[in-house]
């Protein structure tokens, strides 16, 4: 489901939010009328004061004062209620979007970039602020105005009051209309602008290699074109707002003027009844203009959440059932069963591989480079598929797995390790819930992180480790990933080259200790150093993709 305005009448119906928006449409209603009652009252004091009711016209006086009071305190509240809506829509749009995101498979990220991700959801969150406020509440003020000024119309004019109305439905189609037309075109612009943001966020992340070489000047004429194109598709889309805008007005110009000479020819009786609705006239046609610019910026911006939704696949989250705790106590064997495996338009790299992993067994994957040894670990992690064959862990297909179970089963520890920008301990105990600081501190000492400690003090392990862990040096980022594995304790452990950063002296204590703590899970793991074999591991060497 990736319909902008089912995603959007979903956040606006959450209860407490759904309330609130009643309450300000009451508001607003309430506002309208005090505004609209004004010019009557104005009328009504002129009237009184031409016939020198004195009494008469100190009530109007009363009544005219109470209205403009009731009108400035509704202003305020439907301000107030509106900011408060509209927070909670940044909350609640931008929750419902990331947690679709972290729903999302592995494999659903190759293609994007941080900074696309950041642009799409920025950019879905204010357009469902914009479309909430801009079409509910702009739209429910210039209904509640138009209806409020129709009647008193009617009553003086019956005539005049039917052809209002007709005016006013007219304009509001016709707004609808060109409104829907030109926005068809903000979807483009959108494109563009995930685009550019997409490229400086790839560039950023390269800066290094960009400074290195000094290839700023690339960089930035490489920007200029996405900016140009970005330039080019709002333009278009702003130059059909502008010729909509432009015949709304003109229309609503005409209607006015129509409207005026009229009613001063009718006269209305008198010439306060023609002040009134002279500015009655004047009211009706702000709001109306403010429903066609209301209607462009609602369409505007549901072409942009569409684009937006689009992009991410958004479909809602479905809460994955409760799976039995098969994996939660004893080891696990793998069994590899007539693998195939390939990427798209590349040759086989796996070829009907047969592997039996015993459990609590230590298995080394070697081989030249090319030969499938990391592929076979992200197949053994779940993030790559086979084409052929299968995998079962304790007998059980990987594809019946659900995520949970995955969690459950198995931790995974890459060879680029990253972090979490939060405190050791954080990162240590990830997915883990009360565990003491002292035994993550014995932990972190015994897998020689005593630098750390040296350098933060006493509370060391509250300390940070910056954006994907970069304050540390890679061989502690992985350390720190070896201790969250040792504290899961789960029956399966891959490691692709986990140890590659490490000196052979820490790589063999940190090795000792992980083999000491997990006696009863089953290693597999992808590694160039000869450690393995001298710690006990069984070497599985893939020649061309398969077993020799």
């Amino acid at each position: 489901m990736s319909d902008p305005l089912c995603f959007v009448k979903n956040i606006v119906k959450l209860g407490e939010l759904k309330s609130r928006i009643l309450l300000s449409f009451a508001a607003i209603g309430f506002y309208s009328a005090a505004m609209v009652a004004q010019p009557f009252l104005i009328a009504l004091i002129v009237r009184e004061m031409a016939q020198q009711s004195t009494m008469e016209v100190r009530v109007g006086v009363v009544f005219l004062a109470a209205a403009m009071v009731l009108s400035g305190a509704m202003a305020y509240a439907v301000a107030e209620i509106n900011n408060s809506v509209l927070q909670d829509i940044r909350c609640t749009s931008k929750y419902a979007l990331y947690e679709c995101l972290l729903s999302k498979p592995l494999e659903f990220f190759h293609g994007l970039n941080q900074g696309s991700i950041e642009a799409a959801v920025a950019t879905a969150s204010q357009a469902v602020r914009t479309m909430v406020f801009e079409g509910l509440n702009a739209l429910v003020r210039a209904l509640f105005f138009i209806v409020f000024s129709a009647v008193l119309v009617f009553v003086k004019l019956p005539v005049h009051g039917f052809i209002f109305v007709v005016a006013a439905a007219f304009y509001c189609c016709m707004a609808y209309r060109l409104a829907r037309s030109s926005s068809r075109h903000v979807a483009d612009a959108v494109l563009a602008t995930v685009s550019a943001s997409k490229e400086v966020s790839d560039i950023i992340f390269n800066i290094d290699s960009v400074v290195g070489n000094d290839m700023g000047y690339v960089e930035r004429n490489r920007i200029s074109t996405f900016l140009e194109v970005e330039r080019a598709a709002y333009r278009k889309a702003q130059a059909l707002m502008d010729r909509n805008d432009f015949l709304q007005r003109s229309f609503l110009a005409l209607v006015f003027i129509v409207f005026i000479v009229s009613v001063a020819a009718s006269g209305g009786g008198d010439a306060a009844s023609a002040v009134m609705l002279y500015v009655i006239g004047l009211i009706s046609y702000v709001q109306l203009d403010t429903v066609g610019k209301s209607l462009n910026t609602v369409f505007e911006q549901l072409h942009k959440l569409e684009t937006v939704l689009e992009g991410l696949e958004y479909g809602g989250v479905k809460d994955e059932p409760l799976q039995s705790a098969i994996f939660d106590t004893g080891a696990v064997g793998v069994d590899i069963d007539h693998v195939f495996f390939h990427y798209v338009e590349g040759r086989p790299l796996l070829c009907d591989l047969c592997i039996k992993l015993e459990p609590a067994g230590r298995y080394l994957i070697t081989g030249p480079s090319g030969t499938g040894k990391s592929s076979l670990l992200k197949i053994l992690a779940g993030r790559l598929e086979p084409q052929a064959g299968q995998v079962r862990y304790a007998g059980r297909a990987a594809r019946a797995l659900s995520r949970r179970d995955r969690s459950r089963l198995m931790s995974i520890i890459p060879q680029d390790a990253k972090l979490f920008d939060r405190s050791v301990y954080a990162n240590a105990t990830y997915g883990l819930e009360h565990v003491p600081y002292d035994e993550v501190q014995t932990l972190l000492l015994g897998l020689k992180l005593e630098r750390l400690q040296r350098q933060e003090g006493a509370c060391w392990l509250d300390a940070g480790v910056g954006k994907d862990g970069l304050d540390l040096s890679g061989g502690e980022r992985q350390r720190i990933l070896l201790a969250r594995a040792i504290l899961q304790a789960r029956p399966l452990l891959l490691l692709d080259e986990a140890t590659s950063a490490l000196d052979a002296q820490t790589e063999a204590a940190v090795l000792q200790l992980l083999h000491e703590r997990l006696p009863d899970t089953t290693i597999v793991a992808v590694s160039h150093r000869p450690h393995a074999q001298q710690a006990g591991y069984r070497t599985l060497a893939l020649d061309q993709g398969a077993m020799p």
